[in-house]
């Protein structure tokens, strides 16, 4: 029995040793993306306007707006990075000034950040499956060639999608405290105000709430299904009361217009209303399907509790 153990630890140590140094390694490839490619695309570049525009005082406002007018437009419903990375890389540009590694430090610090602290979550849960499925997403990532540029520029896919893993790992940790519950939540509203796709994630932690409170009918449940709720809508509540002092209710009117418009413009659906929703989320999701299933199966070998969480956050909130 103490060899069993004694091999167990020994093995769980290799596996540390590997993840941590693949870790490392992972960095410092990005890090150099970072300070060597700059700004890798339009999107990106867009959208890095918004953050220099924010740290300069021009207000949350692109200088280059989709519709073809002239001059500075804010909130502009076409800027897809929502201000959980937006801000902070403004904040950032007016700390060290308009140099172009700046946005993709941000999405690189972000994002690593959040992979260390899933790292962390994914240990306390599942001890060496934890570096084991650290490991095979992070060799996914580089040897997989798909859009490896998330992780080095201002695109909200990476983040949004390990903001969604970190609620997920919270809430399996402590289920039952209330903290863990309200952290969860907070974390899942900043996976959305990076990326809206996310939101996908954040319906089966949803729905077991509901479940949980319907299922044991008593007010604990149900008060801990309106503060998830709450936390979760806090960031995009503020962000909306900030567009309204800005825009005033009128142009903040036909904001809301123009983003249906053009969230229905990204649909190849002919019909309206839910239609368009179910085509936008469906040809998302079709790009990630076989990743999706090989993520899954890979689930299933591993882990029996978090990491099926971990893998279906994650490919919910990437694009």
């Amino acid at each position: 029995m103490n060899d069993e153990i004694f091999r167990s630890q020994n093995s769980d140590r290799y596996l540390q040793f590997g993840a941590v140094i693949l870790l490392v390694s992972f960095a410092v490839i990005v890090y150099g993306h970072v300070f060597s490619n700059g700004l890798c695309c339009a999107d990106d570049s867009m959208y890095a306007t918004v953050a220099k525009n924010l740290a300069f005082g021009k207000g949350y406002a692109q200088s280059t707006p989709l519709d073809g007018s002239v001059g500075l437009r804010s909130f502009d419903p076409g800027v897809g990075t929502g201000p959980t990375l937006i801000i902070p890389a403004a904040v950032l540009v007016y700390v060290v000034g308009n140099v172009p590694w700046a946005p993709g430090f941000t999405t690189a610090t972000i994002s690593l950040s959040l992979l260390f602290l899933g790292l962390i979550l994914l240990r306390n849960t599942s001890g060496g499956g934890a570096y084991v499925c650290t490991s095979v997403l992070l060799l996914y990532s580089l040897t997989a060639g798909l859009h490896f540029e998330h992780w080095y520029s201002l695109l909200g896919e990476t983040p949004a999608a390990l903001l969604c893993v970190a609620g997920a790992g919270v809430l399996a940790n402590k289920p039952e405290r209330r903290s863990s519950i309200a952290v969860a939540g907070l974390l899942f509203g900043l996976a959305l105000m990076a990326k809206l796709l996310s939101l996908l994630a954040f319906i089966p932690i949803a729905f077991w709430l509901i479940r949980s409170a319907v299922h044991r009918r008593d007010g604990r449940h149900l008060f801990d299904c309106l503060l998830a709720t709450t936390a979760f809508i806090g960031p995009f509540v503020l962000f909306e009361v900030w567009k309204v002092l800005v825009l005033g209710p009128h142009l903040y009117w036909l904001n809301m217009m123009e983003f249906l418009t053009f969230f229905r413009s990204q649909s190849t659906a002919s019909t309206v209303g839910l239609g368009n929703i179910a085509a936008v989320v469906t040809n998302a999701l079709n790009r990630d399907l076989l990743v999706v299933v090989h993520f899954q199966r890979l689930a299933t070998l591993c882990i029996d509790r978090f990491i099926p969480i971990f893998f279906c956050c994650l490919m919910c909130g990437l694009h």
